[in-house]
């Protein structure tokens, strides 16, 4: 505990020493706010990706809710099986992409009917084709590009205000607060009963993408 002390302490100095702090999202933006740190040293860059490799693809007939990424607490993954379990959807399945860490495997063995596992993908956008809507309900990011690329294949998305910025609440998907299983089944349960609204809310995603969050847009940032 001594050594994180001094380590904090150490960073904060080197805040105070710094001319601009890069930052890649509102609310890494805002912990630095909090922290005493004047608005004017913080630039904002956000982050990007790239349109052409994460494409629309051709919506399942079948909902297809898909999560990516790290299979731990930190990213939500716990209360992600809650809800999924607690709401029973029919006709809908979980797709998990990632590695599985110990402490989700008890959450995973009783999760219930319609999820699967796939593991780690290198072609992840084939999974984000392939599916209905993205679901990320991380406690703690920077920015997780994930949900840009996501956003990119035109999948609405629910996640939280710490995962990044790829989301605009009821625009192109939902903010949730983070460790809210409530909160997720109300999400998961909306897109659930107004498929229609997906679509149309994906390719806003999508067209916010090639707007403002590309890798080029980053580049001139």
């Amino acid at each position: 505990h001594h050594d994180l002390l001094i380590e904090r302490a150490r960073m904060m100095a080197e805040y105070d020493l710094a001319d601009v702090i890069l930052v890649p999202s509102r609310k890494s933006a805002e912990t630095f706010l909090a922290a005493g740190i004047p608005e004017s040293k913080l630039h904002y860059v956000a982050r990007g990706v790239d349109p052409e490799r994460y494409s629309p693809g051709q919506p399942p007939e079948k909902l297809r809710f898909i999560f990516a990424g790290a299979l731990i607490k930190r990213k939500g993954v716990h209360h992600l099986l809650e809800a999924w379990k607690k709401l029973a959807l029919r006709d809908a399945e979980l797709v998990l992409v990632g590695s599985l860490h110990d402490e989700i495997k008890p959450y995973l063995h009783d999760a219930g009917d319609h999820v699967r596992h796939l593991g780690f993908s290198s072609r992840l956008q084939d999974e984000l084709r392939a599916s209905s809507a993205f679901v990320f309900p991380s406690e703690c990011e920077g920015f997780a590009k994930v949900t840009l690329e996501a956003a990119a294949c035109a999948l609405p998305i629910i996640t939280t205000p710490e995962s990044g910025d790829a989301v605009i609440h009821e625009h192109n998907g939902l903010h949730i607060e983070p460790n809210d299983v409530n909160s997720l089944c109300a999400a998961l349960e909306h897109f659930a009963l107004h498929r229609d609204q997906l679509q149309p809310m994906g390719q806003r995603g999508r067209e916010r993408i090639l707007r403002c969050l590309t890798w080029d847009h980053y580049r001139q940032r």
